[in-house]
């Protein structure tokens, strides 16, 4: 997340800088309810589930002044393949363990139609960032 939020924020195109943190925001924090949920069933103490909550939260803010840092003179060419890289690996993350279940025959039909509805939810963003003129 920082990675590509360092990244848009280097392009100095303030469009892309909002479509990307809106990107990162819109799945940040149920990620962060999902680790610390799950930290605090694995480890059984609050204390542990919010250090790791804490550092899940951190890594983010770090990585993009760290980012920002060393991506600030590279050429567009060169962001727009971070920026590639990070949206490859939101991707995967985020498929990883749906695409299995398509193959399945008592789930397959549901589950494509979930992968199908959310790349028509994505298509509908761009068109209606391209429509703000944020493209």
């Amino acid at each position: 997340d920082g990675l590509v939020i360092g990244a848009a924020v280097s392009s100095a195109s303030s469009g892309v800088t909002m479509l990307v943190l809106l990107a990162v925001l819109a799945h940040k924090f149920p990620t962060a309810f999902s680790v610390g949920a799950f930290s605090l069933h694995e480890r059984g103490e609050a204390k542990s589930a919010f250090r790791d909550v804490l550092v899940f939260s951190l890594a983010t803010p770090v990585m993009i002044v760290l980012a920002y840092t060393l991506m600030q003179d590279f050429d567009a060419h060169l962001l727009g393949l971070v920026m590639l890289f990070s949206g490859g690996t939101f991707l995967y993350v985020a498929t990883v363990d749906v695409l299995p279940d398509i193959h399945n025959p008592e789930t397959g039909r549901a589950a494509l139609v979930n992968v199908l509805l959310g790349a028509a939810m994505m298509l509908g963003i761009i068109l209606f960032a391209g429509d703000l003129g944020l493209h």
